[in-house]
């Protein structure tokens, strides 16, 4: 079993916890999983699969049927019906506006480069909260620690997910150590080898790296993680869905107004779009408290 002195492992090539050394009635989490890049033609298939269900849906019509959805679902069943059209039958100006305003700003690349990540999740839950949880029997795997990430109340208490990190592999594994020394000696923390966004400390950083390079060196090693290459696909959909839905509240007043497809379009920002997509994942439906 993978462990160090710092931090031990709850669920095998999944999730890792130790003590706070500052405040003792919290626990630091580290969740681990892996993905691969997405290009734009899955992002593209995805949203056009996405938008078929409900191409003929109007949320005026039955506002009911957004129980039970996801955000992109919600998000494509609220657009107006012209414009799944334009997704599901992926119209010129549908394609042109996303490489213009998503896929260019954001590095998104057009045909598979088979590019693998490593993506870390860390983040702080009180003691409390997971004893009376895992005493409850509600903690069976590793979705229950997703899902406090995420938690509205946790994060308004200032715990929950503090911040993520993305490390691009080599040829499956983890990059090289030297090269990754000189990037923290240097406080480099955004790059073509490691990307990270969110509240975190160099201190944190390095601890972290330091579990990884300890724990996950081994040939191969990075591929016994979780998969959520899917999961990614999803959000890097949704970032321009919502960025749409941003557009439609400022520009039209009635889901029945519609601007044409492409005017809407041209307007994608980069606020969303220099984001990388991969910000918050998993799911956030499972009870913590």
């Amino acid at each position: 079993m993978a462990e160090t002195q710092q931090y031990k492992s709850v669920y095998e090539n999944a999730v890792y916890s130790r003590s706070s050394t500052t405040n003792p009635e919290v626990e630091k989490i580290l969740l681990l999983r892996r993905f691969t890049e997405a290009t734009q033609d899955e992002i593209i298939n995805y949203l056009q699969k996405e938008a078929k269900k409900y191409q003929n849906v109007r949320l005026l019509d039955n506002p009911a049927i957004l129980k039970g959805k996801n955000s992109l679902e919600a998000l494509i069943i609220a657009l107006p019906n012209r414009m799944k059209d334009g997704i599901v039958e992926e119209n010129f100006e549908f394609r042109e506006c996303l490489e213009k305003a998503y896929f260019s700003p954001t590095g998104i690349p057009k045909t598979k480069s088979n590019d693998l990540f490593l993506n870390v999740l860390y983040g702080e839950i009180p003691s409390k909260v997971i004893n009376n949880n895992r005493n409850l029997g509600k903690i069976i795997n590793s979705s229950w620690y997703t899902a406090a990430f995420k938690n509205e109340e946790l994060l308004q208490g200032r715990h929950g997910m503090k911040f993520f990190m993305n490390l691009k592999l080599q040829n499956k594994n983890l990059p090289d150590k030297k090269e990754m020394d000189t990037l923290l000696k240097y406080g480099v923390h955004m790059s073509d080898v490691i990307n990270i966004k969110g509240d975190y400390s160099a201190e944190d950083v390095k601890e972290i790296i330091s579990f990884l390079y300890n724990n996950f060196s081994s040939d191969g090693k990075i591929l016994s993680l979780k998969d959520v290459s899917e999961e990614y696909i999803h959000e890097a959909a949704l970032a321009p869905i919502t960025t749409i839905h941003k557009i439609l509240q400022k520009s039209i007043s009635s889901l029945e107004v519609v601007s044409l497809f492409s005017d809407i379009l041209k307007n994608i920002v980069a606020e969303e779009g220099n984001k990388t997509p991969f910000r918050f994942a998993g799911p956030s439906s499972e009870t913590v408290n």
